[in-house]
């Protein structure tokens, strides 16, 4: 906002409370409210002492701006955790078909022989649309009931702001958890320089600015073909011996597939349809050669 600028805000008055607070955690100044049967109108601004804390906006911390409507616990193959979710976002009251047959595929492969081998074991996992935090909560909770290395650092990476504010907070919420990025963004070839500058520095010397695991969940844009470009991206975000897992409709999993260029193999393929739908999901692993 410019100087003197304002900005004023309608919500229900069950979540009025939880917008002062917001408001007063981001530096701003309430300048006045007005209350009514069902809703309150909140007007705030930039007053002459507020601005953004210096440790940075409450989106990079536990406890961010998101209010979660749901909260759960969950278990897909055998792993619980528990999730609170927002509304307006996928994943609300369940785990996506995509999260669901990529855990059932890594379960069947088993953490121990995919994330244990020569450069990968501890190396950054980029998730690519994970939702809500359900598949990232569940490979964190995989890896150790695996007995297998986590992540040094873990980016998570989509469109949806608002999911990955609600997957971050899921994650620092379950406990211990590697060094935390969100990166906001549509394609992950177009986002490979700010993907890379989201390792760090220590990390690209480790990993020459790759990653041990990349996790896709990519979503369908009508008539296009991102094929190509997806396969690019793996090949220059994963270090040799780097594992990518990805999770489609079958019909274009079998297109994604038919498009493996060399310097991948195919590790483990998944097929998992829930109750009512016609096609299905399919998981599939390949593992990027020369490690």
């Amino acid at each position: 906002m410019a100087p003197g600028g304002r900005v004023i805000v309608v919500v229900v008055n069950t979540l009025a409370d939880f917008f002062r607070t917001r408001i007063e955690r981001c530096g701003a100044l309430l300048q006045g409210e007005e209350q009514g049967p069902e809703h309150t109108v909140l007007v705030y601004g930039n007053g002459a002492t507020a601005g953004i804390p210096a440790e940075g906006p409450p989106g990079n911390q536990a406890g961010g701006p998101v209010y979660p409507r749901h909260k759960a616990r969950y278990e897909m193959e055998g792993i619980g955790y528990e999730i609170g979710a927002v509304h307006g976002a996928a994943e609300f009251d369940r785990p996506g078909e995509g999260a669901a047959a990529a855990a059932k595929l890594l379960r069947r492969l088993g953490a121990g022989n995919l994330f244990e081998g020569n450069r990968i074991k501890g190396a950054p996992v980029l998730i690519h649309e994970g939702g809500q935090g359900h598949f990232p909560l569940w490979f964190l909770r995989f890896l150790e009931q695996g007995g297998a290395a986590a992540p040094e650092r873990l980016i998570l990476h989509g469109r949806n702001i608002l999911a990955l504010e609600a997957a971050q907070d899921n994650i620092l919420a379950g406990g211990p958890a590697p060094d935390l990025r969100i990166l906001p963004g549509a394609d992950l070839l177009l986002d490979r320089d700010r993907i890379f500058a989201a390792l760090g520095a220590e990390h690209r010397e480790k990993t020459p600015g790759r990653c041990g695991c990349a996790a896709v969940f990519p979503q369908a844009v009508p008539q296009t073909s991102r094929r190509e470009s997806l396969w690019e991206s793996l090949g220059d975000l994963l270090i040799p011996g780097g594992l990518a897992l990805l999770a489609l409709p079958a019909a274009e999993a079998d297109r994604f597939d038919k498009r493996k260029p060399p310097g991948f193999t195919r590790l483990g393929n998944l097929k998992h349809r829930a109750a009512g739908q016609a096609s299905g999901f399919r998981a599939m692993a390949y593992r990027r050669e020369g490690g």
